[in-house]
């Protein structure tokens, strides 16, 4: 029987788990990532990291940029971490904002 990144498994009778190479292959990775990650629910986080209205964290999943916020209206959200117009990543740590976030670029909300 040999996986999908051709190692081989002989003779061990009921031996199960994936080759190495599917840990540590950059290709598996993206793979999966193309294939399972963002093709359904994950998690990124935590209401509490995000506690007050205002507050933004970014993050990442599956190598695109997010940004959880707690709004105004102090519902949590989540939407991508980058500036429509140049593709510019809009909140680089964890802050506070008082009003819309903005590109520093173009000062674009």
């Amino acid at each position: 029987m040999a996986s999908s990144n051709n190692t081989t498994i002989k003779d061990h009778g009921l031996a199960h788990g994936l080759g190495n190479g599917h840990y540590v292959d950059p290709d598996v990775h993206e793979l999966e990532n193309q294939s399972v990650i963002a093709n359904t629910w994950a998690s990124i986080g935590f209401a509490k990291d995000v506690p007050n209205r205002g507050d933004v964290m970014p993050t990442t999943l599956a190598g695109q940029p997010l940004l959880i916020v707690r709004g105004s209206d102090g519902d949590v959200q989540v939407f991508e971490n980058v500036c429509r117009h140049r593709g510019m990543i809009l909140v680089e740590e964890p802050r506070h904002f008082k009003s819309a976030i903005a590109c520093r670029y173009h000062a674009w909300c």
